[in-house]
């Protein structure tokens, strides 16, 4: 009402917008997921399609189709593909894959090139976990940061660095590998 004791009125219009997120996280840190490649890695051994939606985080409104993986009861095997459908209807097709325990999981270093420097290219810590070993060392590569696959501390004293995988869970580890 207003001062004059005259009823105010006003019409509100909704208007619902959906969540376009396809992007998956792990639910227990014992899986990595790869949203770069679209791959889904480091299952457990013998998981079934029932078990999948407990490994994983769906966005907020997404759904998950493991209709390509078989029914309930099949286990995964590698090679194997799941869709996440977003709210809206946005499709992101995922792929079942093996790799380094390390690939796609949390680190931290003592340092990074975040950008470039010196004629060095920008070599973000992530670049150590990312799963690719070729190794490119071509002009194209030490100029731009998306290409380049490697992690330059960026230490000036060319001091050695430091990282810290985060594997999600305990492991026996016989051998390990820096390359």
């Amino acid at each position: 009402m207003d001062s004059n004791g005259k009823k105010l009125t006003d019409n509100i219009v909704w208007n619902r917008i959906e969540n376009d997120d396809t992007r998956i996280s792990a639910a227990n840190g014992v899986v990595a997921v790869d949203l770069a490649g679209s791959r889904l890695l480091h299952l457990p051994y013998n998981t079934s399609v029932a078990q999948l939606s407990a490994l994983i985080k769906l966005p907020y409104g997404a759904v998950l189709d493991t209709t390509l993986l078989g029914s309930a009861d099949t286990l995964i095997a590698v090679g194997g593909e799941f869709e996440v459908i977003a709210g809206n209807g946005d499709r992101q097709m995922y792929r079942i894959a093996e790799g380094a325990l390390s690939v796609a999981r949390p680190i931290k270093t003592s340092a990074e090139m975040a950008h470039k420097v010196l004629g060095y290219p920008a070599s973000p810590a992530y670049k150590a976990v990312d799963g690719s070993d070729d190794l490119h060392l071509d002009e194209e590569a030490m100029s731009n940061a998306e290409v380049n696959n490697f992690w330059l501390t960026g230490d000036p004293s060319g001091g050695p660095g430091q990282i810290k995988i985060d594997l999600g869970a305990d492991y026996y580890i016989v051998r390990a590998v820096a390359s």
